[in-house]
């Protein structure tokens, strides 16, 4: 597979500014909330194409995991005992939602970081499925991993490194594997694309709004999956749509620093606040929303861009796993 696909780059640049638009609080955004964590999972999954060297998934997910956590504490200031336990679970809570006891994690600015362990412990547990010589294994593993997924739920707390939805995870890395295993993509006609965004609607509205960083599934965990994976098939037909457009490389721009931005926007968006806050600019309007957004994409990616030169692909290209 060719190092960089461009609607890959841009399917990740319309998520990660989904995910941006969910940190801050926009009211529309409960509406793609099934799927902007979940299409990470799948492009990735789409994007394997080889067999997983956990090692090497080691290196390129939990070295810029405790990069960040590193910045993280530097820049707040902040070495107590409860933060460096928080880091070592890499949870944003001890306990799932809406417990009113909760112990948070990750409150050093550096709460979305628990994708990066989630991602790794996600691709452990698929390379069970990528090494099953099962004839029947994409059945099997579809409905085993939804069972466990199902059984973990009732856990009272949250594990270390997301292994409770580690399982969920993995399956729709499965789904990008299989996307582009049989080229889906391909298949697909306006048709299919009009069905599918009916079919995610009535999804979404029956399974309310989730948080998969705290294990809530919304009303159901098996309403859940089916809505993540279409919602995430349509994101990605979208930017497959938009490729070679002009508006395109800006996304794809955006898409190619997605992992920094993911790991480092949230301080940003309270300085976008207090900025716009300052210009006295009405709240609770769309003029509002999307200034607040280009404010915090314009000082988060030029950022992310510096980050991702000097230290991300520098660590990267040092892997002492990765494969030739």
């Amino acid at each position: 597979m060719k190092k960089n696909i461009e609607f890959i780059d841009i399917a990740k640049g319309l998520g990660i500014i989904l995910v941006v638009c969910s940190h801050a609080s926009y009211p529309l955004m409960s509406w793609a909330s099934l799927f902007y964590i979940p299409v990470f999972f799948v492009i990735s999954g789409y994007c394997t194409n080889r067999p997983i060297r956990i090692m090497e998934k080691l290196w390129k997910l939990i070295i810029p995991y405790i990069l960040f956590t590193t910045i993280a504490f530097i820049v707040s200031q902040s070495f107590s005992i409860s933060d460096i336990l928080g880091a070592l679970y890499a949870r944003w809570s001890l306990f799932p939602y809406n417990n009113e006891n909760n112990i948070l994690f990750l409150q050093s600015g550096n709460c979305p970081l628990w994708f990066l362990p989630s991602m790794f412990t996600s691709f452990c547990v698929f390379k069970i499925i990528q090494e099953s010589k099962f004839q029947y294994k994409t059945t099997v593993f579809f409905s085993l991993y939804l069972i466990i997924s199902y059984a973990l739920s009732f856990l009272p707390i949250l594990l270390p490194w997301s292994w409770d939805t580690a399982f969920l995870f993995a399956l729709f890395l499965f789904e990008g594997f299989l996307i582009r295993k049989y080229n889906i993509l391909e298949k697909i006609t306006t048709n299919h694309i009009i069905l599918l965004i009916i079919i995610y609607a009535i999804f979404r509205y029956y399974t309310w709004s989730v948080n998969l960083s705290i294990r809530y599934y919304g009303r159901s965990l098996f309403l859940l999956f089916p809505g993540a994976s279409v919602g995430s098939v349509i994101l990605i037909i979208l930017a497959k749509k938009v490729e070679g457009k002009k508006i395109s490389h800006i996304f794809s721009k955006i898409g190619r620093n997605s992992l920094s931005i993911f790991c480092i926007h949230w301080p940003f968006i309270t300085i976008s606040e207090r900025l716009l806050y300052y210009i006295n600019l009405p709240k609770d309007t769309i003029i509002y929303d999307v200034i607040h957004l280009t404010t915090i994409l314009l000082i988060t990616y030029p950022i992310a861009l510096i980050i991702e030169r000097f230290l991300i692909k520098p660590i990267y290209r040092i892997n002492p796993f990765k494969s030739s």
